[in-house]
């Protein structure tokens, strides 16, 4: 994840899983953008609707591309 940079958009997925059997119910890819990623510590980002989240090892997500000056 050190690849990472402040500003870099990313998809996280998200996953809805069933609370009675565990079974995954519907999954979709949430836009977010880079706040901090320090060496020290997970990256910090925030999600499209505008909450602040850690990105965590078992998080699934992929790289889209760089903050342009346009977006």
């Amino acid at each position: 994840m050190n690849t990472l940079q402040p500003h870099d958009l990313l998809e996280i997925k998200f996953k809805a899983v069933d609370v009675c059997s565990f079974e995954e119910m519907t999954s979709r890819w949430i836009a977010a953008q880079v706040i901090d990623c320090s060496f020290e510590s997970r990256p910090l980002v925030r999600l499209i609707d505008g909450q602040l989240t850690e990105l965590r090892p078992y998080m699934e997500w992929r790289r889209v591309g760089p903050l342009t000056e346009n977006q």
